[in-house]
């Protein structure tokens, strides 16, 4: 499938240390899939590391990340939580604003949120996200620019849920997370690591352009100095 393919090749030209990850929002969950309870960010960087985990309400652990990617409703109390358990934000009042002025999440498309390698994936991917380091990250950006990208956006501060899968997602651009602290801590990301997220037109795009851009594997015509 091209899909497939495409993930297997930009994984080997960018030389990533994990495979790239598809999310699909979905009527079924995909075969072979992990249903254990889980927050999304671990979720995401266990799929790089080639699981497939099948996110419902049910096994969403996240309050958070369930909002974010659109299987439930805020909870009541989240602000205090991130006041007083995280100490993300000053008070209630600026945790709430933040709320107010993010993207509004995808509530209600479909009962699961599949997460895993593209390659593993049956079905197109609604979104592909990338765990990369800033290097890596700037090629993949490349490769998007070469024939005139749509948007980039750069989610410089939300929850790792949020920047990597609600913002790309509702907004139908390429966005980059810088990966919140509370979510490398809990899924073991790395320091250096950076989540790109690409719609899925734009992947397939991005791998196309591979063989004609600096950013891929073209050499330039005169050294660079």
């Amino acid at each position: 499938m091209e899909w497939q393919a495409a993930a297997s090749r930009l994984r080997e030209v960018m030389n990533l240390s994990g495979e790239p990850v598809g999310i699909l929002y979905a009527k079924e969950p995909l075969e072979g899939g992990d249903d254990s309870p889980i927050a999304v960010c671990e979720a995401m960087k266990r799929a790089s590391n080639g699981a497939i985990i099948n996110l419902s309400k049910d096994n969403s652990s996240c309050p958070g990340g369930t909002y974010y990617i659109g299987l439930g409703e805020r909870r009541g109390g989240v602000e205090d939580f991130l006041v007083d358990v995280e100490h993300i934000f000053s008070s209630r009042p600026v945790a709430r604003a933040h709320f107010v002025h993010s993207v509004a999440p995808p509530t209600g498309l479909t009962p699961y949120v599949c997460i895993a390698p593209v390659v593993s994936m049956p079905i197109k991917p609604d979104l592909v996200l990338i765990v990369c380091n800033p290097m890596q990250a700037s090629r993949i950006l490349g490769l998007v620019a070469y024939d005139g990208a749509p948007g980039l956006k750069l989610s410089a501060f939300g929850a790792a849920c949020q920047t990597a899968i609600t913002n790309p997602l509702m907004n139908e651009q390429v966005d980059v997370s810088f990966i919140d602290v509370s979510a490398r801590k809990r899924a073991g990301f790395a320091d250096d690591e950076l989540i790109v997220s690409l719609p899925y037109r734009e992947f397939m795009r991005a791998v196309a352009n591979i063989d004609y851009s600096i950013f891929g594997t073209a050499k330039p015509s005169a050294p660079l100095r």
